[in-house]
């Protein structure tokens, strides 16, 4: 039995699958099945899959009719033989030392959580990461004072940059539900594990490369994703208080999330220039009116990012909400900048220098 089963769903990614499989066969650490999952792709993935495993036993190729990412995951996880269970998108890569720091950093916990950065599309350069603040080892008593804290940092939205105990995941018949019921099957997966771990690792190393695209299907907008939003919030609220953690920081944690993922809703929605006004009016009326999201608002005492927008949809100011997420100001300004002669544009600068 192998120590750990790589799962990698494959879909239209014939043009990066051989980076993230190449950066798993470099892997530091030996003791590994690969299992690529191709989901009836309909480019070369399923080829390239096959020549690869030609090549290494250690990888298994399956192969099915297309039905989404999450199926292709619970596949893996029904044919995965190793200790622990750990997801890697095709489209993403892992650094050399990935397994190893998970396999170091696991200690015979059911979950081990390690940090990624986030590369961009074009030049493949980290512009951000995901870090926690030191690792240190999270034991069950320890979870009401913890579990929001990692809520907070993202560790629990993303199934990638983990291991998970396959026993854990096996003996409770836990799998990934469809992305289209809450839009965050990764979360739900992760809270489910959570509820039946008794001890998690944090490593605070990034050892993942999270690619961001642009039309990733988590980025794509979708006239459904208030409502999976919602129904995502409803879980949270009810997993955490099964668990006896939805405590008051517990609470603020959520409150803050929902407040910041109905303003996600609003802004993707009029980021849409091609609806007519009038349907953007009615979508932000249906979040603005929203109990749960103006109970949330009026609780949370988080400073959040996008302040003035969420005071705007708060008040139900659509179309200066809609102005201001689109920036209009300062298109007009440049457009008008553009006509200023250059000794005004210069004594602009000067002045703005000596400032």
């Amino acid at each position: 039995m192998p120590t750990v089963s790589l799962i990698v769903p494959v879909y239209k990614t014939e043009d990066k699958v051989e980076r993230c499989i190449n950066s798993i066969l470099d892997q530091t650490f030996k003791d590994f099945e690969l299992i690529l999952i191709d989901d009836g792709s309909p480019d070369n993935c399923g080829k390239i899959c096959d020549e690869y495993a030609a090549k290494d036993e250690r990888i298994r190729v399956f192969h099915k009719e297309n039905g989404g990412v999450a199926s292709a995951k619970n596949l893996g996880i029904d044919n995965a033989k190793g200790e622990y269970l750990s997801f890697v998108d095709s489209d993403d890569f892992i650094d050399p030392d990935y397994l190893e720091t998970l396999s170091d950093g696991a200690c015979n916990c059911d979950l081990a959580i390690a940090g990624l950065k986030y590369l961009s599309e074009k030049t493949l350069l980290p512009y951000s990461s995901l870090e926690f603040g030191g690792s240190r080892m999270i034991v069950k008593k320890d979870f009401t004072e913890e579990l929001p804290q990692l809520l907070s940092c993202r560790a629990l939205n993303y199934h990638v940059a983990k291991f998970y105990r396959r026993k854990v995941v096996e003996s409770n018949q836990i799998r990934f539900t469809d992305f289209k019921k809450t839009g965050a099957d990764d979360t739900v997966f992760n809270f489910e594990v959570v509820s039946k771990c008794q001890k998690i690792s944090v490593i605070d190393k990034c050892v993942y490369n999270y690619i961001t695209y642009q039309q990733s299907t988590s980025r794509s907008f979708v006239f459904e994703t208030f409502e999976r939003r919602l129904a995502l919030d409803h879980y949270l609220i009810e997993k955490t208080a099964k668990m006896g953690v939805l405590t008051d920081k517990m609470q603020e944690e959520l409150d803050h999330r929902f407040v910041l993922s109905a303003y996600w809703s609003a802004a993707s929605f009029a980021q849409n220039r091609r609806l007519h006004f009038w349907v953007y009016k009615r979508f932000f009326k249906k979040i603005s009116n929203n109990e749960r999201f103006r109970t949330a608002y009026k609780r949370t005492s988080v400073k959040i990012t996008y302040e003035k927008e969420v005071v705007l949809l708060f008040k139900r100011a659509p179309l200066r909400f809609l102005l201001s997420v689109r920036q209009t100001g300062s298109r007009i300004k440049g457009w008008i900048y553009r006509f200023v002669p250059p000794f005004v544009k210069s004594f602009y600068r000067k002045r703005k220098e000596k400032r």
